[in-house]
């Protein structure tokens, strides 16, 4: 209420919020309910100097959550309304205030996968539900912040406060099925994609424009692009090279080095029809990619084609049909079709597939799928 026009949270964060609280946190019960207002009325006894000198010395004022939970843990009835709670959401507190997490260095990077092991190794006891409650109170805490500025709802969560919070939030959440290094790192490539202004490298490049073509539109299917890619490195790097090269070519260098671009056409199709063959799978997909670069290398472009159209349904139909009846995906002869539409800058390749004539196991695919 007390937060500018321009500034405030908008309709659609408001209802994030809302279904985040009653679908995941579940504040749908008196208990939780009165067990998440006791933790935030207590959470910042540790802060005061005196509470911590005479229950629990030896603490500093940076590490007052470690101390509250000391308190709590040998001198209960100092804290009433704690100790009246159920013994369920009693452990639930003490260990939400042992883990020490500092989320505002966690949206930083300032700290390491090892914070978010430990808030799994501690949380893992009270399940989903429990992680909820500590992520719960992470944001009521942050929602809080200008409190002694405004009584009038939260001043501090507005839209801007909000994005930058909802990554990190959301992060968290990922504890519940995925493990600390990998959550961390998963939050790490979503909050530097959005400040990234160029790519990392050549590689990083051919990588994402794969992970496109691929349709890849989660952490396991862009997982399998990536490991296929990695491999496809790791078994021969001059080939990695020049398919790296082909994918980044956008044409701006014709000139001076006669790079072209390259459109792939039913390049989706082809990856995709190679992901549900097993006989196939994205690696060979990758060595085809490969070998179609190669074939469109031999053609003769003239000095006014910037673009090279490359048709490759005749693959993307062999990446479904290939196998052991048909014959081995890699044993397919290339060759490349002219197309007499070719005109002005654009120059039009259309490949052609000759399918293996009888059934061998071919020694390529076999040490690309070792």
């Amino acid at each position: 209420r007390n937060q500018e026009q321009d500034e405030q949270l908008s309709k659609q964060s408001w209802a994030w919020i809302q279904d985040w609280i009653s679908t995941i946190v579940k504040l749908s019960t008196s208990e939780v309910v009165d067990a998440i207002l006791v933790f935030m009325a207590i959470h910042a006894l540790g802060k005061i100097k005196e509470f911590r000198s005479e229950f629990v010395n030896g603490f500093s004022a940076s590490m007052h959550d470690i101390a509250l939970a000391r308190v709590l843990e040998s001198k209960p009835q100092v804290v009433p309304s704690y100790k009246r709670l159920t013994q369920k959401y009693q452990d639930l507190i003490k260990d939400s205030l042992s883990v020490d997490f500092q989320f505002s260095q966690f949206l930083q990077a300032e700290n390491t996968p090892l914070a978010l092991k430990v808030i799994q190794d501690r949380m893992r006891r009270h399940g989903d539900d429990g992680l909820a409650f500590f992520c719960f109170r992470i944001f009521a805490q942050t929602c809080g912040k200008l409190g002694s500025k405004s009584l009038k709802g939260s001043e501090f969560m507005n839209e801007a406060q909000f994005m930058r919070f909802k990554p990190g939030l959301e992060a968290l959440l990922e504890l519940r099925t995925r493990d600390a290094v990998e959550t961390y790192n998963n939050f790490l490539l979503l909050r530097g994609s959005k400040a990234m202004s160029r790519f990392a490298s050549p590689e990083h490049q051919a990588l994402s424009r794969l992970l496109t073509l691929s349709e890849a539109y989660d952490h396991e299917a862009g997982n399998e692009v990536c490991e296929a890619f990695d491999k496809f490195k790791a078994k021969d790097l001059s080939k990695f090279n020049s398919l790296t090269k082909w994918l980044n070519a956008d044409g701006s260098k014709k000139d001076t080095t006669g790079e072209r671009a390259y459109v792939l056409c039913d390049a989706p199709l082809l990856l995709q029809n190679a992901r549900c063959n097993p006989e196939v799978g994205y690696l060979c997909a990758l060595h085809m990619l490969y070998l179609v670069q190669q074939k469109c290398a031999e053609e003769p472009l003239e000095h006014e084609h910037v673009r090279v159209v490359v048709n490759l349904r005749s693959v993307a139909e062999w990446a479904k049909d290939a196998g052991l009846r048909r014959g081995n995906f890699l044993q397919a002869e290339l060759s490349v079709r002219g197309d007499a539409h070719s005109q002005g800058d654009t120059k039009i390749m259309t490949l052609e597939v000759e399918r293996p004539r009888t059934v061998g196991v071919d020694s390529l695919q076999g040490e690309l799928e070792a």
